[in-house]
């Protein structure tokens, strides 16, 4: 059997569900019952509001400028690489060529053929996988030993940073196993140098001139054929010319800088282990490499070419 529900009940569900701002219903007495919604100046009572929001700043917030800049040079990189940085003036026993002044750094070694052509490794890592950059522009090769840069005269560089490890982060691809970077030494002022080796009859001879525009320099260095400690005879002769043309200048907010470095080497002999019954000369060598680069004050380059001929 059912019981009727009390209209009383009834009436405060019906409050509840339905948006009515006033729902009378009588009580069993007759007198009549009064509902009204929360915050109703009839009920009495009032329902909690939500707190006011905090007044808003409309003002924009506007920082200092903060330039971030990065060349990838021998004059610029990070502290965190293993990075060591030399030249051919401060090196002990002045080095006779590329090869002989950068196995000095520690983790460097020489790997590949003899000669001119001779490759190096760094930390174990060789071939393709260290980038060489000569004035900041890539020099890539298809021989599997690696980037031969014996073309660059030892007496016309300026700083060289070897950088051990990986850093393709900094440099770019191709830097898996370390990178070298080669800048072409800035000649303020006359110089001249000389050297010779008894060893080969090898000599070389330098000069250049610069002032705070331009440098120019040249270098003649030449070998005959030499031999090991135990007398063995040994195909180390060759004439390689070598020049370095730099200039700079400023237009504006901009810098403008220019970089032409020619080689060429002449009659390079190969040692193997039937010299000289078996002798094997390479008849020439030719590098010529080229930068033209504008560069801005307050940001980076803002337009840069460069070309590479190998012959």
């Amino acid at each position: 059997m059912s019981r009727p529900i009390p209209r009383s009940l009834l009436a405060a569900a019906l409050a509840v569900a339905l948006p009515l701002p006033t729902i009378g219903f009588a009580s069993e007495s007759g007198e009549p019952i009064e509902y009204a919604e929360a915050g109703d100046a009839r009920s009495g009572t009032t329902s909690p509001s939500a707190p006011e929001s905090a007044p808003r700043d409309d003002r924009t917030w506007t920082s200092d400028a903060i330039n971030v800049t990065a060349r990838g040079t021998a004059a610029d990189f990070p502290s965190t690489l293993a990075t060591d940085v030399l030249t051919w003036q401060d090196a002990v026993a002045a080095p006779s060529d590329f090869q002989d002044l950068i196995i000095r750094v520690p983790g460097v070694g020489a790997t590949g053929q003899n000669g001119l052509f001779e490759t190096f490794s760094i930390r174990g890592s060789g071939g393709n996988g260290i980038l060489v950059l000569v004035g900041g522009m890539p020099i890539t090769a298809q021989r599997r030993a690696g980037v031969p840069v014996a073309f660059v005269e030892p007496v016309l560089l300026g700083d060289l940073s070897v950088t051990r490890g990986p850093a393709t982060v900094h440099f770019g691809p191709g830097a898996l196993g370390g990178a070298v970077s080669i800048e072409p030494r800035w000649f303020d002022g006359g110089t001249v140098a000389g050297g010779y080796a008894d060893s080969g009859d090898e000599a070389t001879l330098m000069g250049g001139f610069g002032s705070e525009s331009f440098s120019v320099a040249a270098a003649r260095h030449e070998a005959n054929d030499s031999q090991s400690a135990n007398g063995t005879p040994l195909n180390t002769s060759f004439a390689r010319d070598s020049a370095s043309l730099q200039y700079r200048t400023r237009i504006g907010d901009y810098t403008l800088d220019g970089l032409l470095l020619p080689s060429r080497t002449d009659d390079i002999g190969k040692s193997n282990s039937r010299y000289p019954v078996r002798d094997t000369t390479y008849p020439e060598d030719d590098h010529t490499l080229g930068r033209l680069r504008l560069r801005g004050d307050n940001g980076p380059r803002s337009a840069s070419t460069a070309t590479t001929s190998h012959c």
